[in-house]
């Protein structure tokens, strides 16, 4: 999929954008609802594109980006992560096995296989945290 190449001014964050060749990922704190984050992504293809999107815990966004410390822990299904071969996962939302993320991860709705992959750098996983802790 290429590198991320994402924001560098972190200071006051409530938005990080990744964006790469074929894929664009937005994290975003949901405003009324400000323990929760949405996640958006968009794959470019060929012939278009396909998107997807999911909330996430705060607790979930650092288990998926490899962010956890302090209050945040990781959490998540440990059967279903062992089920498919990761280390972390929450059905329907991601499964992340080292630096190789999936969202949403197998087994999701039928209406929704889009999933976007990506491997989570220590850039990205440190950014996720500032968006995570800034609130």
């Amino acid at each position: 999929m290429g590198s991320f190449v994402y924001q560098t001014d972190l200071s006051d964050v409530t938005t990080l954008t990744f964006t790469s060749k074929s894929a664009h990922l937005k994290i975003s704190r949901r405003p009324k609802h400000k323990k929760t984050f949405g996640v958006r992504w968009i794959i470019y293809t060929k012939t278009g594109k396909v998107d997807g999107y999911r909330i996430f815990t705060a607790q979930e966004l650092c288990t998926a980006f490899a962010c956890c410390a302090g209050d945040l822990t990781p959490s998540g299904n440990p059967s279903y992560a062992t089920d498919h071969d990761a280390e972390f996962g929450v059905p329907d939302t991601f499964i992340r096995d080292g630096k190789f993320l999936n969202i949403p991860g197998p087994a999701s709705d039928a209406f929704d296989r889009t999933k976007i992959s990506i491997k989570v750098t220590d850039a990205i996983s440190h950014a996720v945290k500032l968006l995570i802790t800034n609130g």
